[in-house]
């Protein structure tokens, strides 16, 4: 029983060892890109797209889903804050 008890343990261990987690670059080659958020108000976030020399070209604006301590479940962007947003983002 003890023999089994350690030929299981070290069957575990050595497998656990052996296996290593996905890198940055693994996700990258798999998924793509990461996308970048903003956080531009409390309840909108940004996801921007730039051109080739880094300027932004375009700008996606979505419900918040989350923060810290709360899930947001809204599915419209609140109208007051998009205007603030859109003023803040296109002077």
């Amino acid at each position: 029983m003890i023999k089994q008890i350690i030929l299981t343990a070290s069957a575990f261990f050595l497998c656990v060892t052996g296996s290593s987690g996905q890198t940055a670059s693994d996700l990258g080659r798999k998924y793509g890109e990461p996308v970048i958020n903003f956080s531009v108000s409390e309840h909108i976030w940004m996801s921007p797209s730039y051109t080739a020399d880094g300027q932004v070209c375009e700008a996606r604006l979505y419900p918040r889903r989350f923060a810290n301590d709360t899930n947001y479940l809204a599915t419209l962007l609140p109208e007051d804050e998009l205007k603030e947003v859109l003023e803040q983002l296109v002077p």
